[in-house]
């Protein structure tokens, strides 16, 4: 039971803090050795709970969600300090994103899209929007896969990505700042739901699109920024680590051996650009070893704003 748990885990730290102390006064550390601060204290437990009852109390205490590092393998939430890096070969796909609406900000053109790019296409059912950077400069170029709006110093490699000789494509006149195409709406890449162009001064030009896919359920930067244009930090994937049913066709699915099958849909609405595989640093939990989720989670917040 919960009770049984909480006694073991008790016992555990009692040992530990013996073991410390025992080390502690061999190297000549002096303290209060009869009398130590612990946390585990039900006097200390119980002082927790008054000062909570006072937020609660003045209405400064509430509920909502941010994303955390989650073992789905230990089904539990990771410090930041509980996190090793390891080298993972992971799939990268460049998906288009319809424009369904350019508020009169480009050029009206059947078929066009931005291009971003994800080394996660897992957490494509998440997209809430598209950031770019205020400051960067964007083209328009046409082709096979209709008119792409990309980061003017990332054309070719996208192009290239993209399987395209130089006679395949075409870079149009004209260029826009980011902060110019804010606000655009965009069609999920295979979802019935939109995905709007927003500024991040996180976007960067070293690889991928200048266009980033925001799911501000699966990511720090994604939820920061989502939170200033009032996006959800939506998540569809439970504490096992499989897609919940807002998911659909993905729904009981383990979202790493999801990857294949999104590739396939992406592919099967005519939204992938390019796919492969590559190899880069990725977060695993210190306990199992298996690579961890950055998921949003229902938490209690206090608000620090009087």
């Amino acid at each position: 039971s919960k009770v049984e748990v909480r006694k073991l885990c008790r016992s555990h730290a009692e040992k530990f803090i013996d073991v410390q102390r025992e080390e502690f006064k061999r190297l000549g550390i002096l303290g209060h050795w009869a009398e130590p601060y612990r946390t585990i204290d039900f006097e200390y437990e119980a002082t927790e709970v008054r000062e909570l009852g006072k937020f609660m109390a003045d209405g400064s205490m509430y509920r909502s969600k941010k994303p955390v590092y989650w073992c789905a393998s230990c089904t539990t939430a990771l410090a930041e300090a509980e996190v090793e890096y390891d080298n993972q070969r992971t799939p990268s796909v460049y998906v288009k994103f319809p424009i369904k609406d350019t508020q009169g900000k480009l050029p009206d053109d059947p078929g066009s899209g931005f291009a971003i790019w994800t080394t996660t296409p897992w957490t494509l059912p998440a997209n809430q929007a598209i950031a770019l950077h205020p400051e960067m400069y964007y083209r328009r170029v046409r082709t096979p896969a209709g008119t792409l709006v990309v980061a003017d110093d990332l054309v070719s490699s996208l192009m290239q990505a993209c399987g395209y000789d130089s006679g395949d494509f075409e870079v149009l006149k004209g260029s826009w700042l980011g902060a110019s195409l804010e606000g655009i709406v965009c069609s999920h890449a295979w979802l019935d739901q939109e995905a709007m162009v927003i500024l991040g001064d996180f976007v960067t030009a070293e690889q991928g699109t200048g266009c980033v896919h925001i799911a501000p359920g699966h990511g720090h930067e994604d939820f920061e920024v989502g939170r200033r244009y009032g996006l959800d930090a939506y998540a569809p994937v439970d504490g096992a680590g499989r897609f919940t049913a807002d998911a659909g066709e993905f729904a009981g699915e383990l979202v790493f051996d999801a990857n294949p099958r999104i590739i396939a849909k992406l592919s099967e609405e005519k939204t992938l650009l390019g796919s492969r595989e590559i190899d880069h640093s990725y977060p695993h939990c210190w306990r199992c070893k298996k690579p961890v989720l950055f998921r949003a989670t229902e938490q209690w917040f206090i608000s620090m704003i009087q």
